[in-house]
């Protein structure tokens, strides 16, 4: 079964009102790799006694994760975050917000909450389950294959359970960066200010962060271009960048650094603002100290994690967990770029697998899923790692294939996808045969566009299926 890193499933805290979707979401982590607890409670009452332990809670443990509705009785979703944000014990807890809204209002208001990720509740069962999945998968670090465990049955009701030790520390932990020293750049230019930061980070995290120093912009997005860290505090009254301008040029050249304000000006308009032009959080100067920076820190990388969530469900097919066909255009896009600079070749393969509905019909749409994921597997086993492998179609995958030094070297490729997807595949005990037809297009013989390139190497694949399918065609000897 799968078990949580300390060995433990993980305990997760659904926050929803409506029964039904109560029950959906307990089925649809049944269907994730992750072994599970799930906690239900119907209002906002019976989750904050909940998280607090208070009464027939007393023993329940702190959750590792929070599915939050935001229109609940007793008390609102937006009171919950807000109670959370207040509350040093409770604050470190990701909380995904997952509701019928899709409301800009309902998002901004979440984010504003420091809420960790925004997600509309799909209409259809098949997109819940990918939803669930995907939430699981990236909030609850992944481990070896298992199976999602839910407990209490069919239908979810808050559990209780021995509360862990940790647990119990009301005192946040310190977030943990690359090999366990978290890296912050603090662009501050003000020496006073400046150590006070040194000094409150190492009474609260010691031997546990390092602080980088720049007194100007320009200098601490020199530091941003030649070094990593895990965010990034900064004054907005510098000498060489004033006012919120500053903050548009950190995000330009490090947009997926967690980056948190520190200013004098205690103005929560600016603040507001600030939040919606790239921070993660905002600090007055004054009004915090050691712990708080560090949560505010720590908040800031699970804010930037959740953006990269929204990254990652709009590009990545929730299957197989491959590039989707909009992040293999944007990678196409940018294979153009790089070839037309330098005068190389690169190639697309179209790929199909053939008789694919066959499958689905005869051994069932499950059978048909697993088979997906198999071959996403064997086929990213076939190339390097600077290739991109994508599923842009049930059936369908493509194949990007920068800098080929010679025509002949694509179509070695597409022989070891036919060679290696043609090699038995077993599910319940029981052999499935595969084979796929390719086609394969070349920049710039046979088009100088990222989509003309797939589309003709997708008019080669019908090509050799009309030829009798599992085989390959090229499409400029294919016409």
């Amino acid at each position: 079964m799968q078990k949580t890193t300390n060995g433990r499933p993980a305990e997760i805290l659904l926050v929803e009102d409506n029964p039904s979707d109560a029950r959906l979401a307990a089925e649809a982590l049944k269907q994730t790799a992750r072994e599970s607890r799930l906690h239900w409670a119907a209002d906002g009452i019976q989750a904050m006694e909940f998280l607090q332990r208070e009464g027939r809670h007393a023993g329940a443990p702190r959750p590792d994760l929070i599915l939050l509705d935001l229109n609940l009785p007793r008390m609102d979703g937006r009171d919950i975050l807000a109670a959370l944000r207040r509350s040093p014990g409770l604050r470190g807890i990701p909380v995904v917000v997952l509701t019928c809204s899709d409301a800009e209002t309902d998002r901004t208001q979440a984010y504003d909450l420091q809420a960790n990720c925004f997600v509309t509740k799909p209409l259809q069962w098949d997109g819940f389950v990918k939803t669930m999945q995907a939430i699981v998968q990236f909030w609850l670090a992944p481990q070896p294959a298992g199976t999602g465990v839910v407990s209490n049955g069919p239908a979810p009701s808050v559990a209780s359970a021995a509360a862990s030790p940790e647990a119990r520390v009301s005192r946040p932990a310190c977030p943990i960066g690359r090999n366990g020293i978290l890296r912050i750049l603090l662009i501050e230019d003000n020496p006073a200010d400046a150590r006070l930061v040194r000094e409150m980070l190492a009474e609260a995290g010691p031997r546990r962060t390092k602080v980088v120093e720049a007194a100007r912009l320009g200098d601490g997005l020199r530091r941003l271009g030649d070094e990593q860290f895990d965010a990034v505090l900064i004054d907005l009254a510098l000498p060489d960048s004033r006012g919120l301008d500053t903050l548009a040029t950190v995000r330009a050249q490090a947009s997926d650094v967690p980056l948190v304000v520190m200013t004098g000006l205690g103005d929560e308009q600016v603040a507001a603002r600030a939040l919606r032009e790239g921070a993660q959080d905002y600090l007055v100067k004054g009004e915090f100290g050691g712990d708080l920076l560090l949560r505010a820190v720590g908040h800031a990388i699970e804010r930037a994690r959740s953006g990269r969530l929204d990254r990652y469900l709009a590009e990545h097919d929730p299957l197989t967990g491959l590039p989707n066909r909009i992040r293999f255009e944007d990678r196409s896009n940018q294979a153009v770029e790089h070839a037309r600079r330098n005068g190389l070749t690169f190639a697309v393969l179209f790929i199909d697998l053939d008789h694919f509905k066959q499958v689905n019909d005869i051994l069932g749409h499950g059978v048909g899923d697993d088979l997906l994921v198999e071959v996403a597997a064997r086929l990213r086993s076939c190339v390097r790692s600077s290739d991109t492998v994508a599923r842009v179609g049930g059936d369908e995958f493509t194949v990007l294939l920068p800098d080929v030094n010679r025509v002949q070297d694509a179509g070695m490729v597409a022989d070891k996808i036919r060679q290696v997807l043609g090699l038995p595949f077993f599910f319940n005990g029981r052999e499935v045969p595969v084979s796929v037809s390719i086609g394969v297009s070349l920049y710039p013989k046979d088009g100088e566009e990222a989509k003309t390139l797939v589309r003709n190497a997708d008019a080669a694949m019908y090509r050799a299926k009309a030829a009798g399918r599992s085989n390959c065609k090229f499409y400029s000897s294919a016409r």
